[in-house]
């Protein structure tokens, strides 16, 4: 029930209506005004009507409007957020019910600000301008575009402002007191996601929706602002300080471990606010976004648009992550929108940090030993299931500032649509020869939500270099070193698998030999031997049963089969490019053939990873554990049904430079390099994406049938320039 909205609707309405007819009178009687003395009585007649109407619309409308600030209690909300902000986001005064009361009480305030705002755009076009004629022709100049309604829509949408951006940071700080993990994807219980990053965008996206429909550019901005301060990634790659409320919430863990009790989740958080983490607002130096925000208030407030006592509006995210006791309600699950983030795309990047309750320590270091995979998987399951939780929490918390972006991107559409209409109509008015003109769009609006649209696609991109930053040190932990030069994987050549699969992979490539006839050609290429020796050890490896286990989502795969995949490669050139004598490798043609027939194999094994395929693996790989399958299987379907398509270009772009290396050990002759114009097809090695010179010799040197001098031709001084003549 709105009744100040009904009340002002019928007035403004009302008023409308009976001014429209008498403008289109005095419009068609305008012309003859000079020549007609009746016509000029009418167009006389018609435009004091036309006053008395609006000034006695405007009045009344001003009148309901200060009852419904009254009866709904606007100021003693606008102190609650006043003090709220004060005391850091620990202000309990509100209980849960009155911010379901705050909920309606904005709902029909954004309403009354956008009947308001109509009725102001039509008194902007229809009657300002000839009145605006009029004291032109009477030389007055106290003529002012603003009203005493208008005056009275600035300090509403001043005074929703403060209180939207209050009612969303209540919102937010609930939702970290209940975050807990949550299913994506129905009937795949295994992928999960913090709930608060669902929360998050949810609380977010409805408060931008709301305040574009106030059509009132600064409570967009404002609204925009907190939205933008929110979602504030870390300003580093490690995510160790910085960022905003719901970064942080994530480093925490917040919602990463369903078994952590309420209570302590609370008490995590006061510690970690002791410790000295706080949130952006009180850390970080004010962003771009903040002071462009200001500049543009001081812009469009000029010193006729005064308003007594103006609210607080704006940065109300404080030290909201510090968990602080749970002191508004989300008005049951419909306020919490569970299941957001599985509408939003997974594209995305994020990472792990060290700061995630219940943690195993015993997870980092060390090789397997004679533990067995099964038994470290079962001990280390709780940690593990909260880190990987972690990975798609910030993997959707990148998609869902993509998703806000958009949304942004559809207002700034709109808006600019709306501003070609005015122009259009203003023009076809001048066209008509009337003097009627509107006001210009501001600029200042359309660049502060293009700002925010901007920001939130920057924030979008930081959480995917958060994730990727993240995966890279869960690869150190979980798959061990993957230096061939290190003393430890040497003196271990005994290959034996276990979790940690990188050194296994390092002592395999060390013990390998491409100085092979046909004969034994034949039997290294064996696809058992392969099988053993390259994917068993991956295999088996924590991070890839995790993964079909289908506990990741298709973002992170992606990610973790990248960063995994271009260590891959790097173990086997670094095997073939070391500078230890010992293990030098020797190549003939057979051996270039089971090199590229090793990279093929694992190309296609991390491809099949990130698209969820078993790869043809047996289930005794897996220990038995069938689960893995059946997930796996299922995620893949599901894959399939939401048509999400899956890129692996990336992953092929990781093996770019050992597939040069392959293409050089398979010539003829080192001639072929330059005659067959490899150059063009290989990216140059300045950028790191490619073969440097001295890395092209050391491969072709490996070769036992080509000639040193041969090698020298092309690989020679100079012989850069020639390959960059070529190409």
């Amino acid at each position: 029930i709105q009744p100040h909205g009904h009340a002002i609707t019928v007035i403004l309405g009302e008023a409308s209506s009976l001014i429209h007819p008498l403008v289109m009178w005095r419009n068609g009687t305008c012309h003859h005004v000079q020549h007609d003395l009746v016509a000029a009585s009418i167009s006389t007649m018609c435009q004091y009507s036309i006053q008395g109407l609006d000034e006695e619309a405007q009045n009344l409308g001003t009148t309901v409007g200060t009852w419904f600030m009254e009866d709904r209690n606007v100021n003693d909300w606008n102190k609650s957020a006043a003090a709220e902000q004060q005391q850091g986001g620990n202000h309990e005064d509100n209980k849960k019910e009155d911010l379901a009361l705050l909920d309606a009480t904005l709902e029909e305030m954004a309403y009354l600000c956008q009947v308001i705002s109509r009725y102001n755009t039509f008194h902007s076009t229809t009657i300002f301008p000839h009145l605006q004629e009029q004291s032109s022709s009477s030389n007055n100049t106290n003529t002012s575009s603003s009203s005493s309604l208008d005056l009275h829509l600035q300090e509403q949408s001043l005074y929703y402002s403060t209180m939207e951006t209050y009612l969303a940071s209540k919102n937010f700080q609930r939702a970290l007191d209940l975050a807990n993990p949550v299913e994506i994807v129905l009937g795949l219980p295994e992928l999960k996601v913090p709930s608060v990053v669902e929360d998050a965008s949810y609380v977010s996206s409805r408060a931008i929706e709301r305040a574009a429909s106030t059509l009132c550019e600064r409570s967009v901005w404002t609204v925009g602002h907190w939205v933008c301060e929110l979602w504030l990634p870390a300003e580093d790659g490690s995510g160790s300080t910085g960022g905003g409320g719901l970064c942080q919430a994530l480093l925490e863990g917040r919602g990463c471990d369903e078994s952590i009790p309420l209570t302590q989740k609370q008490q995590n958080g006061e510690n970690t606010k002791q410790e000295g983490v706080t949130s952006a607002t009180t850390t970080s130096a004010p962003t771009s976004f903040a002071s462009y925000f200001l500049d543009a208030i001081d812009e469009d407030i000029g010193p006729s648009h005064t308003i007594s006592s103006p609210p607080l509006s704006g940065g109300l995210i404080g030290n909201v992550v510090s968990g602080g006791p749970a002191s508004g309600g989300l008005r049951g699950a419909l306020s919490l929108g569970f299941g957001m983030v599985g509408t939003v795309s997974s594209n995305v990047v994020g990472g792990v940090t060290a700061v995630v309750p219940g943690a195993n320590a015993g997870m980092s270091g060390g090789g397997g030993g004679g533990a067995s995979s099964l038994s470290l998987a079962k001990k280390t399951d709780k940690s593990t299931y909260t880190r990987l939780c972690l990975l798609n929490g910030l993997n959707s918390a990148s998609a869902a500032c993509d998703s806000l972006s958009g949304v942004f991107d559809t207002l700034l559409q709109q808006q600019q649509e709306h501003n070609e209409e005015e122009q259009h109509h203003s023009n076809h008015q001048n066209g008509d020869g009337n003097n009627n003109t509107t006001t210009p769009p501001s600029s200042s609006s359309v660049s502060m939500v293009q700002l925010s649209r901007d920001e939130l696609s920057s924030h979008s991109k930081s959480y995917r270099n958060l994730l990727r930053h993240h995966i890279q040190n869960l690869l150190i932990e979980w798959g061990g070193t993957h230096d061939v030069e290190d003393k430890s994987v040497v003196s271990q050549m005994t290959i034996t698998h276990s979790t940690q699969c990188f050194p296994t992979l390092c002592r395999f490539m060390i013990r390998e030999d491409y100085n092979l006839d046909s004969n034994g050609f034949g039997l290294a290429e064996v696809d058992e031997r392969l099988e053993e020796g390259l994917l068993r050890p991956l295999k088996e490896s924590e991070i890839v049963r995790q993964l079909r286990a289908g506990r990741c989502d298709v973002g992170v795969r992606l990610v973790l089969c990248e960063e995994m995949g271009s260590t891959v490669a790097d173990i086997i050139l670094a095997s073939l490019l070391t500078e230890n004598n010992e293990r030098k490798k020797r190549f003939t043609d057979w051996g270039s053939l089971l090199l590229s027939k090793q990279v093929r194999v694992v190309q296609n094994f991390f491809t099949g990873l990130v698209l969820n395929e078993n790869n043809g693996s047996n289930n005794e790989d897996d220990n038995g554990d069938e689960h893995h399958h059946g997930s796996a299987n299922h995620g893949s379907e599901n894959d399939r049904n939401n048509g999400s398509v899956v890129n692996t270009a990336t992953i092929l772009e990781q093996f770019e430079r050992l597939n040069q290396a392959v293409t050089v050990l398979q010539l003829d002759k080192p001639s072929d390099w330059l005659a067959f114009s490899y150059g063009k097809k290989h990216k140059n090695g300045d950028d790191g994406s490619g073969l440097t010179m001295d890395e092209l010799r050391k491969i072709m040197s490996l070769r036992v049938d080509f000639s040193e001098d041969a090698i020298l031709k092309v690989c020679g001084s100079g012989g850069g320039a020639v390959v960059g003549d070529l190409i």
